[in-house]
């Protein structure tokens, strides 16, 4: 089964080492991605006549639980409430551990803790480490940028380089855990999706605060600000975007398009736009080079049947295109 972000029979992805999705995408994209990913490499396994081997999937997400599953029931994916329950899909559901990181500190200690069970021998114990048992080969990070907002407003001692530390952290630690390994060499694949990444704007250098005196007149004195920034902010999605091979960005077709006329269109015609979604994945050569291969996804999301158990209609996926 082919890598994708979506439910079977749906648009894959590309292979990749590094992968980035920026953007508006479905809540259980990530989920997706580890399920296709499990049973790639099973299918992989069985053409190659090799022992099946348990693999995992790690998803670090940076938000609260409760929020999170909130996202995932207001979303209500119904291929998922379809089939979560059945025997391969609960057997792959089950091989993906979530880890909730709401704070930065959390995820410190997490990354800190995270071992594969192979270093056990070297004197740690279970109630020491957070052992995964086998090493996952996919690490997903969760929305970082909700460290840096705080009800949409960015915090001012936040810069560019604490993004990119802690995407290089987990980064890092993916690598980690599969470098230790007794059998063969397995290779981690590792994605960032960040819904919040577009509008993420930070400083190179952090702030300096400084006071503004005027002295010219007293009106002046009063209008000025207290203090000012002497640096200008960036925009933090166009420096991360040269740390990954492949880089996707998923957008509203409403909210990119028709947002201007927004309030002059009848409500059925503002509800068919905002369901539609469009994603570019682009390919660059030696990370952050010339792009050197793309890749178009186009999907609607439509209610689908009503879910036995909330009496609610689930969401549905529809493709336009793949290419």
């Amino acid at each position: 089964m082919p890598l994708s972000l979506f439910p079977p029979l749906s648009p894959s992805l590309p292979d990749f080492s590094t992968l980035l999705i920026k953007g508006e995408y479905p809540p259980t994209s990530p989920i997706h991605l580890c399920l296709s990913h499990l049973q790639e490499l099973q299918l992989f396994d069985i053409e190659a006549g090799s022992p099946y081997e348990l693999r995992k999937a790690l998803i670090i997400c940076c938000d609260e639980e409760r929020r999170m599953v909130d996202k995932l029931q207001l979303f209500d994916d119904e291929w998922f409430n379809i089939n979560a329950g059945l025997g391969d899909v609960a057997h792959f559901l089950s091989r993906i551990d979530i880890l909730y990181a709401p704070t930065v500190q959390r995820l410190s200690a997490i990354l800190s803790l995270l071992r594969p069970s192979v270093t056990l021998m070297g004197g740690y114990s279970n109630a020491e480490k957070m052992v995964l048992d086998p090493p996952p080969s996919l690490v997903i990070l969760q929305d970082p940028s909700n460290y840096f907002m705080d009800e949409g407003l960015l915090a001012e001692a936040d810069t560019l380089s604490d993004y990119l530390t802690i995407v290089l952290d987990v980064m890092s630690c993916a690598k980690y855990l599969c470098s230790d390994q007794s059998s063969q060499a397995t290779r981690v694949q590792f994605a960032l999706f960040d819904s919040k990444l577009g509008g993420l704007r930070l400083p190179i250098v952090p702030k300096i605060q400084e006071e503004v005196v005027s002295h010219r007149n007293e009106e002046e004195d009063n209008s000025s600000d207290s203090t000012k920034s002497t640096e200008d902010e960036e925009d933090a999605s166009m420096l991360v975007d040269g740390y990954f091979e492949w880089v996707g960005k998923v957008k509203n077709v409403y909210t990119s398009r028709y947002d201007d006329d927004a309030e002059a269109m009848s409500p059925p015609e503002l509800e068919d736009l905002h369901s539609t979604h469009y994603m570019k994945l682009i390919r660059h050569r030696a990370y952050g080079g010339l792009e050197v291969e793309s890749k178009y996804m186009e999907w609607r999301q439509e209610d689908g049947d009503e879910n036995v158990w909330t009496g609610q209609s689930g969401t549905r996926f529809r493709w336009a295109a793949a290419e």
